[in-house]
């Protein structure tokens, strides 16, 4: 990165800022130069996030990428709660999930729009609970209609009692 510096221009720095060692480290660091402030790049003035590298994909290019189709790509999905179910809960719509996931206006939305990714997480689990209990009860209600003369019957010719 320093290869591609010219010592008279100014430049951002953008990445996530940790504390090392006693020293301020910025892993995976974009570089950008102080003239380009365009308001439609995905990473000037905004938060953004930082992807996992998949695949050979670096991150910033995938953030790139998500920012280029996220209005587009956000219109793919369809909301699968009621409106209802949403304010009583208190949870975004799915749109405004996706674009509070990917590029929030601030940190409360991306945290409102993780709250409903856990919510959705729980309410997965307890839906997968509740059907779990009902197949249990159903399962046992059918071991108890079980006629039992024929096992009777047989128990009866043995010529031994059973332990």
């Amino acid at each position: 990165m320093l290869r591609s510096v010219n010592v008279n221009k100014r430049y951002y720095i953008i990445g996530k800022p940790d504390l090392q060692a006693g020293k301020v480290h910025i892993a995976h660091p974009e570089m950008m130069e102080a003239t380009q402030t365009d308001e439609s790049a995905y990473n000037f003035g905004r938060i953004y996030p930082i992807y996992s590298e998949l695949q050979g994909i670096k991150p910033a290019r995938f953030a790139r990428k998500i920012f280029d189709v996220l209005e587009d790509g956000v219109q793919e999905f369809a909301e699968q709660y009621p409106e209802k179910f949403l304010d009583t809960y208190n949870l975004p719509k799915i749109h405004d999930m996706i674009r509070g996931l990917h590029f929030p206006e601030t940190i409360s939305e991306a945290t409102i729009a993780k709250s409903r990714v856990f919510f959705e997480q729980l309410l997965k689990v307890q839906l997968i609970s509740l059907h779990n209990q009902a197949q249990y009860q159903h399962d046992t209600k059918q071991v108890q209609d079980i006629d039992r003369t024929y096992i009777k019957e047989f128990l009866a010719t043995l010529p031994f009692e059973l332990t």
